[in-house]
């Protein structure tokens, strides 16, 4: 067993930082993880060089949030978990994207980090929606996006949209 999975991580405390340039590789690992290719919509790996384009774009697009999840482990400080992008597709709906690192799944960490970015997508993007797009084979990302709330709101053969309003709406 990791120590990673020695851990009591459902109620270990999860911030988010601002990603920057040096998180790349990490970013490129998470992305490249088998597991991962198999949830996204693009099933091949992620090149180096396309990589470091796609996260400078995301880093410089004013309409864009990308953030590093760490999980508190206490004396042995924060470590990184995952990460959300919130995309500003019109000006009132934010697009939601997650990965969660390997050793950190099945942990209830993205339900968790889910929350947190829809929250950051309400308070400081001031967006009235948030979607989430899904393949419709995903099941458990379907399950976790229904939990926090989300409702379907529309589907084709590549994906399931889940979006939730913000409250009061």
């Amino acid at each position: 067993m990791s120590a990673v999975r020695s851990l009591p991580l459902r109620g270990a405390p999860i911030h988010l930082r601002r990603a920057r340039a040096h998180d790349g590789p990490r970013l490129l690992r998470w992305r490249n993880d088998p597991e991962d290719r198999k949830a996204s919509y693009r099933s091949g790996p992620v090149g180096e060089a396309e990589h470091r384009e796609w996260l400078a774009e995301v880093l410089n697009d004013r309409r864009q949030l990308l953030y590093v999840a760490e999980v508190d482990r206490g004396d042995l400080g924060r470590e990184p978990c995952g990460m959300a992008r919130l995309r500003d597709t019109t000006g009132q709906t934010v697009e939601v994207s997650l990965g969660v690192a390997r050793d950190y799944r099945r942990h209830g960490l993205g339900g968790r980090l889910l929350y947190m970015a829809t929250q950051v997508a309400f308070a400081f993007a001031g967006c009235e929606h948030v979607l989430g797009a899904v393949r419709p084979d995903n099941a458990p990302s379907l399950k976790m996006f229904a939990r926090a709330g989300y409702r379907e709101v529309g589907r084709n053969g590549q994906a399931v949209y889940m979006r939730i309003d913000r409250p009061g709406k």
